[in-house]
């Protein structure tokens, strides 16, 4: 399968370990997700707003996943020399884990994290290589941008909190950690929270759309010379409407014809 400039492995009679941890989590569907819709979390988003970092074992959970395409997308993208890094958590953490060097995963369900890492243990995986930061990925990537040792990063998941800003601030100190070359997979861009990211993604020169999977956009970064000024960003020299510029100016124009015979222009 080929999507955007990336062959998928699918499946195939010989297939590594790797690949195999993804049969195995769609077969076994652990739920290591915090269930949303219930007396004690309404919404699993907001749980984590208002009580932070926490263990949550005495609430039910459930399992979202990535999809199975992006998960064996980032299987075959990430190399075992590879440091990777994800905002949010679950099956996703699963197929980093068992792929790369050393992943990074920022999620504040301790509970959460617990499963990940029990479930690739009695599986005989090793969880040597994992590690959580346990805070909001506000917080977390800001103390992993201030720490010295924080290694620079082959591919990152932004699919944390979809409440704005966190997309996009996830994005400012990735971004600060992703090398040049590096892919940026951005999950759920229906919503538009995370919409306004890869929109701006998609107008500038330091990264290059390279797929899209469903509901998740890839992206290369493809130089470390990111425009901090407004007026240099290509976001800012786009109108806001919605519309083209020349679909602006067919819409603007008779009015300010209109204005000028009138003699207010």
């Amino acid at each position: 399968m080929v999507i955007g400039d990336w062959e998928i492995l699918v499946y195939k009679e010989e297939k590594s370990m790797e690949t195999n941890v993804i049969e195995l989590l769609e077969r076994e569907q652990p739920m290591f997700h915090l269930k949303s819709l219930t007396q004690e979390v309404p919404n699993a988003e907001n749980f984590f707003f208002k009580r932070g970092t926490t263990e949550t074992q005495e609430f039910s959970r459930t399992f979202y996943t990535i999809g199975k395409d992006v998960l064996n997308y980032i299987a075959s993208i990430v190399k075992p020399d590879y440091v990777t890094l994800e905002t949010g958590g679950g099956y996703s953490t699963v197929v980093f884990a068992t792929n790369a060097k050393e992943h990074i995963c920022v999620n504040p369900d301790i509970t959460a994290n617990q499963l990940v890492k029990d479930w690739l243990r009695d599986r005989g995986y090793t969880c040597d290589n994992l590690y959580f930061i346990e805070d909001s990925s506000d917080r977390g990537l800001a103390k992993l941008a201030l720490s010295k040792s924080s290694e620079s990063i082959d591919v990152a998941l932004i699919d944390g909190s979809h409440s704005f800003p966190f997309p996009i601030v996830d994005w400012h100190f990735i971004d600060l950690f992703l090398k040049a070359g590096g892919k940026l997979l951005v999950d759920d861009t229906q919503i538009n929270s995370v919409k306004i990211l890869s929109d701006f993604l998609l107008l500038e020169p330091s990264y290059k759309k390279i797929a899209e999977i469903g509901k998740c956009i890839v992206f290369e970064k493809t130089s470390d010379a990111r425009a901090m000024g407004w007026l240099d960003q290509e976001i800012n020299k786009r109108p806001l409407t919605g519309f083209s510029e020349p679909e602006v100016a067919r819409k603007i124009n008779p009015f300010k014809a209109f204005l000028q015979r009138i003699g207010i222009l």
